[in-house]
């Protein structure tokens, strides 16, 4: 699969951490150090480049088509509070409710009528009946209930609902992905729970294929990766 790209979003410990230790030692100094105590995997160069372009905690700056898409299809399912807390759970990327208004209104609705078919879903969802689905912004709801008091979680994404019934609650920090790419492929086998931080390596190396057997590679590698990682930081314990 060649060179792995592996994402690091940094939190406000790391970074007032690296402004503590910032010219102190050399490069590679600094990234064994920061290693060590995040149990990270960092670079030489990575933490040259953190360095130099400064110390900020780690923000989105430009979002992904995917990114945009999920941002989009929830907007009229749950609250800015909701969707920035998934928006965390699957990318690993903090953005504020102030950034999602924002963007929701200068990018989203900026055509009046580009997204007019989300107004008619967002009014007349409550008199569809359970079993009824619906297409937002390429992906398929289906309404599972018809609860009054909470009219938002009547609807789920038709994926999550398949495999919901074969396998019970998708765990935090999951995601369910279709092995093909093909989001119109809801068989059961077409579909797998995978943890948040494959989907970051996953996303970072574009190793999402047509064919499913690869991606299933894919996810075998990551899992390979997190678990050599853990038997790493179980022997540096054993060390102390």
């Amino acid at each position: 699969m060649g060179d792995v790209m592996i994402l690091h979003y940094y939190t406000k410990e790391e970074t007032d951490f690296l402004a503590g230790i910032k010219g102190t030692d050399t490069y590679k100094n600094i990234a064994a150090k920061f290693n060590k105590k995040f149990n990270t995997n960092i670079s030489k160069e990575a933490i040259r480049r953190k360095l130099k372009r400064g110390l900020y905690v780690s923000r989105v700056s430009k979002y992904t088509d995917e990114q945009d898409n999920f941002i989009k299809e929830n907007l009229q399912l749950y609250s800015y509070k909701k969707l920035r807390e998934m928006f965390y759970e699957k990318y690993g990327i903090e953005i504020t409710e102030q950034a999602i208004a924002d963007r929701r209104r200068r990018k989203y609705y900026s055509e009046p009528t580009k997204y007019s078919d989300k107004v008619d879903f967002r009014m007349y969802w409550c008199e569809d009946g359970i079993g009824i689905e619906k297409e937002r912004d390429g992906r398929v709801l289906v309404k599972v209930s018809d609860n009054q008091g909470n009219k938002r979680e009547n609807w789920k994404y038709k994926h999550h609902y398949i495999w919901e019934k074969h396998y019970g609650p998708i765990p935090e920090q999951h995601r369910v992905l279709f092995l093909d790419g093909d989001t119109r492929n809801f068989n059961i086998n077409n579909l797998a729970c995978v943890p948040l931080p494959y989907i970051c390596i996953m996303g970072a190396n574009k190793w999402q294929f047509q064919n499913p057997e690869l991606t299933r590679t894919a996810i075998k590698w990551c899992e390979l990766f997190y678990t050599m990682k853990n038997l790493n930081s179980g022997d540096d314990k054993n060390e102390k």
